[in-house]
């Protein structure tokens, strides 16, 4: 990815992993794209609501939404035409959007929690905590940066 290409990220599934996931990438300010199914949990979500406990949440998702860079969808196409990087953080939409994108186009898939990112990829444990995602966001952007940096030096 060149890095004059700003970043947009889909992530499919707005659970407890998704939804923190999705605002941990656009608090780095990254533009993301969260798609979900459920059309009542993505009412709440865009209505800055958090369809569950976790501490710290509700502001990350008030300030996200405010600034813009996050948004919620139930157009999975929508997402996939708008992003360039997708996350799947479940199987159920790992499964789904693994079939859309193979009759989208040819794709290469990296799963089961990040995809793209060059070559930097971080795998959360199932349980894993807000500040556990937010962490391995960070160590993949982090990653991403580097490789790019290696990639212009041997041009």
């Amino acid at each position: 990815m060149d890095s004059d290409t700003p970043i947009s990220i889909a992530v499919f599934g707005l659970g407890h992993v998704g939804l923190t996931t999705a605002l941990g990438f656009s608090d780095l300010g990254w533009n993301v794209i969260g798609v979900e199914s459920d059309m009542a949990k993505m009412k709440l979500i865009q209505d800055g609501q958090v369809p569950f406990n976790e501490y710290g949440i509700s502001d990350l998702l008030a300030k996200n939404l405010h600034s813009g860079r996050f948004s919620v969808t139930a157009d999975i196409k929508e997402a996939v035409c708008n992003a360039n990087i997708l996350i799947m953080p479940g199987r159920h939409s790992a499964a789904i959007s693994f079939k859309l994108m193979k009759s989208l186009s040819a794709v290469k898939v990296v799963g089961p929690l990040l995809i793209g990112l060059g070559e930097a990829i971080e795998i959360a444990p199932l349980r894993s905590s807000t500040s556990d995602i937010l962490n391995l966001a960070s160590i993949a952007a982090y990653s991403s940066e580097i490789i790019d940096y290696k990639k212009k030096r041997k041009n």
